[in-house]
C-alpha cells in the first residue's frame, strides 16, 4: 500500500539555492522501493517550498522486467511537469550491479562510481537526458539489462552536470532494504 507523507517526512532544513536529491532503485518493483514513493517526496518537497531537486536514478531490471528503465523514465519525466517554477531533474543514472548501492560484496567499488557520479558529476558516460542515455547504451551494449546499465551523468549545454550534490545539499536515499544504504551512506559521514 502507498502511505501519504505527511508534513513531518520532509524536513531538510535546506535554504535556497541547496539542492534537495533523491536516490534509490528507480522501478514500481516493490521490493526496493516504489517510483510512486519517489514523486510523493517530491510533490511534498514541492510543497514545502523546495523549488529545485535532482533524481539519482539506480535502474532494477532485476524486480521488473529486464530492459523497462525508458518507461519510468518517462513517467518521472511527465510526473515533475506538474511542478510550475520548480527546477527538478534526473541528473544521473546507472545500473543497481554497477554504481551507487552495493550489498552484495561489500564491493567499494561500486560505491565509489556512485559518489563519483551524484557528487563529482563524473562517470564513463555523459549525455543530455536519461532517455538520451538508455538510447545509447543500448545501442553501445546491446542486451544490456537495466540492472548492468553503467553510470552516467547529464550534462546542461556547456557540457557541466546538472546535478552533482554539493555542501549544504540534503540526500534522501529511499530504499526499503536498509543494506542497499549502509555503504553510500557512510561514504557520505567519512
Amino acid at each position: 500500500t502507498t502511505r501519504v507523507l505527511n508534513e513531518n517526512h520532509i524536513n531538510t532544513g535546506l535554504t535556497p539555492p541547496a539542492t534537495l536529491h533523491f536516490a534509490g532503485i528507480f522501478s514500481d518493483g516493490g521490493v526496493h522501493s516504489h517510483i510512486s514513493h519517489l514523486e510523493q517526496m517530491i510533490a511534498k518537497a514541492y510543497e514545502q517550498g523546495i523549488k529545485r531537486m535532482r533524481i539519482h536514478a539506480v535502474f532494477d531490471g532485476r524486480d521488473v522486467p529486464p530492459m523497462s528503465e525508458p518507461k519510468y523514465i518517462k513517467r518521472i519525466e511527465q510526473f515533475i511537469q506538474r511542478f510550475p517554477n520548480a527546477d527538478i531533474k534526473i541528473a544521473s543514472g546507472g545500473g543497481r550491479m554497477v554504481t551507487v548501492a552495493d550489498r552484495y560484496e561489500n564491493d567499494w567499488n561500486v560505491v565509489a562510481r556512485g559518489w563519483d557520479m551524484m557528487v563529482n558529476g563524473e562517470a564513463d558516460y555523459y549525455f543530455k537526458s536519461a532517455e538520451e542515455a538508455i538510447t545509447v547504451l543500448r545501442r553501445v551494449k546491446p542486451g544490456v539489462q537495466d540492472q548492468n546499465l553503467p553510470a552516467f551523468v547529464i550534462v546542461n549545454e556547456k557540457e557541466q552536470p546538472v546535478g552533482k550534490i554539493e555542501k549544504g545539499d540534503a540526500l534522501i536515499y529511499f530504499d526499503f532494504r536498509a543494506d542497499r544504504a549502509i555503504e553510500i551512506a557512510m561514504a557520505f559521514t567519512y
